[in-house]
């Protein structure tokens, strides 16, 4: 769920929770097929360019096993257009859970680099760690206490019974992890004949880029990674997110219209996360489903402002964009295509002893907690974990050519992550955007900055962010969600009363018809 769209609508949350989407699904391979072999797929995603070359890998599932179980991943290399093509660019979407097939690079990028997507085991091709017990669990709950600890064992249990499923078909889950995918990368690197490569990583995809680094230094050209998860950041730590509605409180404290609406952003968003309305003109409102879509908003600082007039406008009486982003994440939040299977066995396997320790993720001092820490990780009390070795827990030193970039108002990889690295990356380039958020914030919020940031590294190792203009922050949305919500109301109403007046007029017709005819 790493990967948002820049362009928001009057739906902006569901257009960026359907950025999950997965891709269509792949055929199978023989099970005699040598691990490595690559299998013309007979066919490439329907968005795909009509040069772009698609083929089925063959993969143990049990990667230090080449005589384990065969999987199938899909394979696609977009070929360079140019007539010097250099190193090939891997690219490796966020998640976990998401696929790694839906990334269309732009005409720059093919310039000068062949582009490769590996499909991430557990989501692409035929074995998904897809759970749709659980998700219809928290389906259900959206809306109405899906933070309660009774939906959250409810959902547990349910990810129990999707794990004992897969099981029973012959998956092995054991298999499904960070060190996995490193692997299934390094047979599709050797397998299509590059010496080394590049990466391309966003998100989750950074934490994979990282551990390719250190497992296979030699292998690696110049990776570029966009907001950077280091080991440990799968978890949201209430204390990070505080610090950074702290950060966004200066900013509105800088802003005057801002400033005239409260004197402390941060903690008005504290008193009404602790004391939410239960609704707004008979509308439900639940506290953990308003503060997982809260999060969500705040991953664009496209989006930042509507959660800030939401909270602005409640903490002055009107619950109307909290009733309304409750509604929105009950119909709409796609939870039945993220696989949460994959999530929780990337996930916890490098990361479930971190938030073993965090404790109370929502203390009464948090003015958002950590939400989404909040709705999936309970859910790994029903999902079997191997934890990845130790040393891929932790960040280690490495001497790789990196670009990492980050945004100061990032609340999904805040710049604390960036600035956690900085001991261990003794090659890498820095460069923190002002006022930017997540990874679409940075690649697409201004396009020919980031080719020009990308172009330079990836041609001379030194990156130049020169094209980057810095921008205020927003905090007043062109229409808030409060305004949405009482404009959905006017409109229904207006629609409810035409149909008032249509019956009226029909029935006033039938009247005179029938003193007529008497």
């Amino acid at each position: 769920m790493d990967s948002l769209p820049h362009t928001f609508t009057l739906l902006a949350l569901p257009l960026l929770l359907l950025a999950c989407t997965a891709p269509a699904p792949w055929p199978t391979i023989p099970a005699d097929t040598p691990p490595g072999t690559l299998i013309d797929a007979g066919r490439c995603l329907p968005d795909l360019p009509d040069d772009a070359e698609c083929w089925m890998m063959a993969v143990p599932e049990a990667a230090t096993d080449a005589g384990s179980r065969l999987i199938a991943l899909p394979v696609v290399r977009l070929p360079a257009t140019g007539p010097s093509p250099k190193e090939p660019v891997f690219w490796l979407e966020g998640g976990p859970g998401s696929s790694n097939l839906n990334y269309r690079p732009p005409a720059w990028l093919r310039r000068d680099h062949d582009v490769v997507l590996v499909g991430y085991r557990g989501v692409d091709g035929p074995v998904r760690l897809d759970c749709p017990e659980a998700a219809a669990v928290l389906k259900r709950a959206l809306g109405v206490g899906v933070l309660d600890s009774d939906a959250q064992a409810e959902a547990a249990a349910a990810m129990q019974r999707c794990a004992e499923r897969l099981q029973a078909e012959g998956v092995d889950l054991t298999h499904y992890t960070l060190s996995d995918v490193i692997a299934d990368l390094e047979l599709a690197r050797t397998t299509l004949g590059y010496e080394r490569v590049n990466f391309l990583a966003v998100s989750y995809g950074t934490r994979i880029a990282q551990l390719y680094a250190y497992r296979h230094p030699e292998r690696l050209g110049r990776s570029i990674l966009v907001s950077v998860n280091p080991p440990g950041r799968f978890v949201f730590d209430p204390a990070v997110l505080d610090e950074r509605l702290d950060y966004l409180a200066r900013l509105c404290a800088a802003d005057p219209d801002c400033r005239a609406s409260t004197p402390d952003l941060a903690e008005t968003f504290r008193s009404v996360s602790h004391a939410m309305p239960e609704q707004w003109l008979g509308l439900p409102i639940d506290p953990g489903t308003v503060r997982v879509g809260l999060h969500f908003l705040f991953f664009s600082r496209n989006t930042i402002p509507l959660g800030v007039d939401a909270y602005l406008a409640a903490a002055e009486g009107d619950a109307a964009g909290l009733a309304l982003l409750n509604a929105i994440m009950r119909l709409f939040f796609p939870v039945d295509q993220i696989v949460l299977g994959d999530q929780l066995s990337k996930g916890g396997s490098a990361d479930l002893a971190v938030f073993q320790g965090l404790g109370d993720l929502f203390p009464a001092t948090s003015p958002l907690g950590a939400p989404l820490s909040e709705l999936l990780w309970p859910l790994n009390a029903g999902w079997p974990i191997t934890p990845i070795a130790p040393e891929l827990r932790e960040l280690q030193p490495s001497a790789a050519e990196m670009l990492i970039v980050n945004g100061t108002v990032d609340f999904s990889t805040p710049p604390t992550n960036l600035e956690e690295t900085r001991p261990y990356y003794s090659n890498a380039q820095y460069v923190l955007l002002k006022e930017l958020g997540h990874v679409d914030d940075i690649m697409a919020g201004q396009p020919a900055a980031f080719e020009r940031l990308a172009t330079s590294y990836y041609a001379t190792g030194v990156a130049d962010a020169s094209g980057y203009v810095d921008t205020p922050l927003s905090f007043r949305p062109m229409i808030g969600l409060s305004g949405i919500a009482r404009l959905i109301l006017g409109i229904a109403g207006l629609a409810i009363g035409a149909l008032v007046a249509l019956g009226a007029r029909a029935g006033w017709r039938r009247w005179r018809s029938g003193r007529v005819g008497a």
